[in-house]
């Protein structure tokens, strides 16, 4: 499917379609010489019919053979109504219709039924279509997109029901070149082996107040495929809806590249095995909508946001997920368990529950490389399905993998992510006014790993670091936050939160029980550090140099309360600090923290040009009290222990 645009291929579907129906005789009808703007049609009446008919007492077509719906189409005028009466259409032909903005009304799903058995796709229109009010069931489609109904303009469906429809080459219930619009209608059980279980649009996709269960998307060695329910190549907006145990199914891997998590910028190459519930080279817009068990093998295990690039000229905005719930949807193979987006993306008073994703994680989301804005919302229980194996490398984080993060008044809860980030792993990340309680990582940053990480008016408690999975050097550090590049924190507090190891005696590992890294600079301030545990260094905070530059660490007005480290450093652990910073460093206090080998309350290398001259002034400024271990509370280390 070309990149938001309709022309090459579905020129190529037109043209398969008139090839297909001739070669099965079937011709479009010939206009009647008078036509109506109101027809009616019975599957069975005792009355006798009479063109074009005044309602289900008088049709003016009966037939229980679709033939009826065929003659009614015949004699239509553009912008005309047929109308179905209750009762059992069973199509043995597609009925082909040539009138722009025809619509075709039941008298309710659960009276009025299109159906056959798999033989024949029902219903193809060359212009705008509009059904309402009917069941279509049974469906079928070997040579084009739409196992029930086709429309090479905009499809609009009200008020009705999709069940078991099949298509080989996309769309699997219905199909449209322009557009597709459904409000209050279900789709369950329709499949393909193409893109779009129940839908594939070549354009964009509104659905309201609808549900869609059960539909797949199977793509086979041609990688074609994805999006288990809708597939789209533009925007689509849901509201009040859900999606539930849909799937896009890759049956082999090593064709479709599995190491590309988003694929290229068309249907072909992008979509095989990714968006378990709705597939899109353009964005999605979700309101009040409910994801629940969908399933993708590659990536995007609810959703999958595929645009290529950025529009020409244009700022790369992109989705919008608001009161959205994702709960227990799963991406096996790669990343983002619950979505995967790009642009610029704003997720609000939305939750992430239970979602899995396998190697790169973000098991909630993962946003590529874009900015993801974050408010208001809960993630959970989200986890890499690879960290029980003890993952190591690119093994990502357990809710949200990006660029740019950047959260509020939001709350993690017992993530678990693989290598790194037990709730967050960016580029970027800044969080202000949030929560995160046990959230958990086998390497670096239970809570968070960042390269630049900004954290204000935050409570971190019960993160950890640790890996039961290797005997040696099997926890990195920073039982809550790691930082590689930056560090900013303010206002904000961390309680009981751990890195372990079981090699403690490893001179990084397992250090940094609330607060680990290398970092360039850092600056922490007005913080609360309580019983923050360090199995080897720096109880509470453990940062070192970035290279071979020296590290300025400031530390202003903080206080360190019962933190614990194996070896050195009991509340803090500096290596390569500058003389300038731990001058600016004041007004911290320190009350009964613990260190097994020594610096109970700071141990700081000689690396960035500290002297015992320097730990003496910060202890005038510094007051202390109650801290325990062997040798000096203010320690300072030779480069290399």
């Amino acid at each position: 499917m070309p990149a938001r645009t309709n022309a090459p291929r579905w020129s190529a579907l037109v043209i398969s379609l008139s090839v297909a129906l001739l070669a099965l005789g079937f011709a479009p009808s010939a206009k009647a010489t008078t036509t109506y703007s109101d027809l009616w049609v019975a599957s069975t009446s005792t009355a006798t019919a009479s063109a074009p008919g005044t309602s289900c007492a008088a049709p003016g077509y009966i037939s229980n053979s679709g033939e009826g719906v065929i003659s009614a189409i015949s004699d239509a005028a553009a912008g005309a109504t047929i109308h179905l009466c209750s009762g059992i259409y069973s199509f043995n032909t597609t009925a082909d219709i040539g009138q722009a903005n025809l619509s075709i009304v039941g008298a309710g799903p659960t009276t009025t039924y299109v159906a056959n058995f798999r033989t024949v796709a029902f219903l193809h229109s060359s212009g705008n279509l509009t059904v309402s009010g009917i069941t279509f069931t049974g469906g079928y489609s070997d040579a084009v997109e739409g196992g029930a109904v086709i429309a090479e303009g905009t499809l609009t469906v009200n008020n009705s029901h999709f069940n078991t429809n099949y298509s080989e080459k996309g769309g699997g219930a219905i199909a449209a070149g322009v557009a597709v619009i459904v409000d209050n209608s279900t789709f369950y059980n329709n499949s393909t082996t193409d893109q779009g279980g129940a839908i594939a649009s070549y354009g964009t996709v509104t659905v309201t107040n609808s549900v869609f269960t059960a539909n797949q998307s199977i793509a086979d060695t041609q990688c074609i495929g994805g999006g288990g329910a809708i597939a789209a190549a533009d925007d689509v907006h849901v509201t009040g809806s859900r999606f539930i145990n849909n799937s896009a199914v890759l049956t082999t891997n090593a064709a479709c590249g599995i190491s590309d998590i988003y694929g290229g910028g068309d249907f072909g190459s992008a979509y095989g095995g990714k968006g378990g519930a709705i597939a899109t080279l353009g964005y999605v817009w979700a309101t009040d909508t409910v994801f629940t068990s969908n399933r993708a093998t590659l990536a995007g295990g609810a959703v999958a946001e595929l645009r290529p690039s950025a529009p020409t000229g244009g700022a790369d905005v992109g989705g919008t997920y608001t009161r959205a719930t994702f709960t227990d949807n799963e991406a096996s193979g790669l990343g983002g368990g619950a979505v995967l987006v790009h642009g610029i993306t704003t997720i609000a008073s939305s939750s992430f529950t239970n979602n899995r994703a396998g190697l790169y994680g973000g098991s909630a989301v993962v946003s590529d490389g874009g900015v993801l804005n974050v408010s208001r919302s809960t993630f959970s229980k989200n986890a890499n399905s690879e960290a029980s194996t003890g993952c190591m490398g690119n093994c990502g984080p357990g809710a949200i993998l990006g660029g740019t993060v950047n959260v509020t008044t939001s709350v993690f809860n017992a993530n678990t992510g693989g290598f790194y980030g037990g709730a967050i792993g960016g580029f970027t990340v800044r969080v202000t006014y949030s929560v995160f309680t046990k959230n958990k990582a086998f390497w670096t940053g239970g809570a968070i790993t960042a390269n630049d990480l900004v954290v204000k008016h935050s409570q971190f408690t019960s993160n950890s670091v640790s890996n039961p999975y290797l005997s040696v050097n099997s926890a990195h550090g920073g039982g809550a936050l790691f930082v590689c590049n930056t560090l900013d924190v303010d206002y904000s507090r961390f309680t009981g939160n751990s890195a372990k190891s079981t090699n403690p005696a490893a001179q990084f590992y397992g250090a940094g029980g609330a607060i680990g890294g290398y970092t360039r600079s850092a600056t922490i301030s007005h913080s609360w550090f309580v019983r923050n545990t360090a199995s080897g260094r720096g109880g509470a905070v453990n940062i070192e140099r970035w290279g071979s530059d020296p590290t300025p660490v400031t530390l202003t007005r903080n206080r360190f309360n019962y933190n614990v480290a194996g070896s050195y450093g009991g509340a803090v652990e500096l290596a390569g600090e500058t003389a300038a910073a731990l001058a600016a460093s004041k007004y911290n206090s320190f009350v009964g923290n613990r260190a097994g080998a020594g610096g109970s309350i700071m141990s700081v290398f000689v690396a960035g040009g500290i002297t015992q001259a320097n730990l003496d002034s910060f202890a005038m400024k510094n007051p202390s009290k109650g801290n325990r271990g062997p040798g000096k509370s203010l320690l300072l280390l030779p480069n290399v222990l």
